[in-house]
């Protein structure tokens, strides 16, 4: 039996709802695999905002810091949109990534056996898609200064920096390089160095690793280049690694249309440096990190009960593996997943002539249902 405290973040808009099912799922983990899980709420974004004034309050940093790993829901709400941008909820889950020295992201695309013809793709084209985008978290336009907007006598104006350092991108790409050895050792990088010197500091740091990774190969591709083959040929991906541009997030939504929702789409955001367990296999093994759902707050769709919490469940389960070192029970909760999927139950955005639609809550149910059954 292991014991294991996790800081639960429910955030704004649909958080809280999709989020109280990953923790229906977590004490499901613990019933089935006597673990006993100490979930500790705290408030980020929004929600912050009212009772505090701001959106990462300290207590909540404090919380997360003294946890094995973080589970949020999603900030954001076009009720903290005057603020200025240091004050929005949206800023609050940037400054707690910084604060826990979170600096790579993974987003695992992988199609469900049963969800091939919810996407838009057609199913040869989808068939065996089972790969990783790694995002740089720490660096890039998002944290790059100076930046802000301002007036001038000809109007407005405004400025965003990308700024990047040689041991910054080699720290990340080190991960990757791990990643994708643990896998098939396949390492996609989308950078865009015809132009920009950020990438091409990019690509001649990246020359410098291969020696240690034989076994990996490298392929160098434009991210317009690589939009067009995540939508011809997703299959041949592997790993696919990007800095934090805002093409980034372009094409992390590209993986979530392949999985046929971003209601699918989990993410895990790392923090290598710092080990929570003992060691287990890999680089992220054990290591610190910050799980959510991608699909974003969708306040239109607050207390509705409708939207779909399996990219939440799948964040526990990638929280079970990494941070955790659960193997099993990450399996476990995937294979309930796959179960609810194969018994025809579905929500609103993957629902198919003859299935069954459910509710938040009744996805939920049958995942838990499914993940004690074994």
């Amino acid at each position: 039996m292991g014991e294991f405290t996790i800081a639960v973040l429910p955030g704004d808009g649909i958080g809280p709802e999709v989020v109280s099912q990953g923790v229906r799922v977590i004490e499901g983990v613990g019933a089935r695999f006597k673990h006993r899980f100490h979930l500790k709420n705290g408030l980020l974004g929004g929600v912050a905002i009212e009772q505090h004034g701001m959106p990462l309050p300290g207590e909540t940093v404090d919380l997360c810091r003294s946890a094995g790993a973080v589970l949020v829901g999603a900030v954001g709400d076009s009720r903290w949109d005057h603020l200025p941008p240091p004050q929005k909820a949206e800023a609050g889950l940037t400054l707690l990534r910084r604060e826990l020295g979170i600096f790579v992201n993974l987003r695992p695309i992988k199609v469900f056996h049963h969800l091939e013809n919810c996407t838009p793709f057609k199913s040869e084209v989808i068939l065996g898609v089972d790969f990783i985008i790694a995002r740089e978290m720490m660096g890039g336009v998002i944290h790059g200064k100076p930046r802000g907007m301002w007036r001038t006598a000809r109007g407005r104006r405004a400025v965003n920096t990308i700024k990047y350092s040689e041991p910054q991108v080699d720290e990340f790409l080190r991960v990757v390089f791990e990643v994708a050895r643990g896998r098939r050792s396949h390492l996609g990088l989308a950078i865009q160095d015809n132009v920009l010197e950020t990438s091409q500091l990019w690509r001649q740091v990246c020359a410098g690793i291969p020696e240690e990774y034989p076994e990996v190969t490298v392929d160098y591709m434009y991210p317009d280049a690589c939009a067009m083959q995540l939508i011809r040929n997703p299959a041949e991906f592997d790993v696919l690694a990007m800095d934090n541009l805002l093409t980034a997030g372009m094409l992390n939504d590209q993986g979530a249309a392949i999985m046929g929702s971003m209601g699918m789409t989990a993410s895990a955001e790392m923090n290598p440096r710092r080990k929570t367990r003992q060691a287990g296999e890999g680089v992220l093994a054990g290591a610190f990190g910050l799980y959510e759902p991608v699909h974003g707050s969708a306040p239109k769709y607050r207390g509705q009960n409708k939207v779909n919490p399996i990219a939440t469940i799948l964040s526990v389960a990638l929280m079970l593996r990494y941070s955790l070192n659960l193997y099993a029970e990450a399996e476990g909760v995937e294979s309930a997943i796959e179960m609810a999927l194969e018994r025809g139950y579905r929500t609103y955005d993957i629902m198919e002539h003859g299935r069954q639609q459910v509710t938040t809550d009744g996805m939920g149910e049958v995942v838990v249902s499914a993940l004690l059954e074994g």
